[in-house]
């Protein structure tokens, strides 16, 4: 035991023991698609409208279609975790994220891809959602 706090001794046992497993999930929260998406998207939006000519409403709009994805996903991710193992979705969903990234590099001229790509994007990457990384400090 080492300090006090309020008077009542503070435990860094826990700490000590899994410290490693709390940087994993910080790591993975920073990664994760809505994490990475969501404030990523801004710096996007003016060279998208450039490239594109879409107007920025309709940028905006494919937030929503992250989010719509990430309800699928997370609904998913917890069920297969639990099935197959955190490790094993978890590399599997990386790597298909990365394929996902790549993939979104090919939208064509209608937004509607982008739509879809970031609708499908945190499904194929469901394994690094925040749900993935609590369920690992949890256990």
């Amino acid at each position: 035991m080492v300090g006090t706090t309020n008077g009542a001794a503070i435990d860094f046992a826990e700490f000590r023991q899994a410290w490693r497993v709390l940087l994993l999930a910080i790591a993975g929260v920073m990664i994760s698609i809505n994490a990475a998406l969501l404030y990523g998207f801004g710096v996007l939006v003016i060279p998208l409208q450039a490239q594109f000519g879409w107007d920025r409403p309709a940028l905006q709009a494919a937030i929503s279609f992250l989010f719509g994805g990430a309800v699928i996903g997370l609904q998913l991710v917890g069920w297969l975790n639990l099935r197959y193992g955190i490790k094993r979705v978890t590399v599997v969903s990386l790597l298909t994220m990365a394929l996902g990234y790549l993939a979104t590099t090919q939208i064509g001229g209608s937004v509607w891809t982008l739509y879809a790509a970031f609708f499908l994007l945190p499904i194929v990457g469901m394994g690094a959602l925040a749900v993935t990384w609590t369920q690992l400090l949890a256990l």
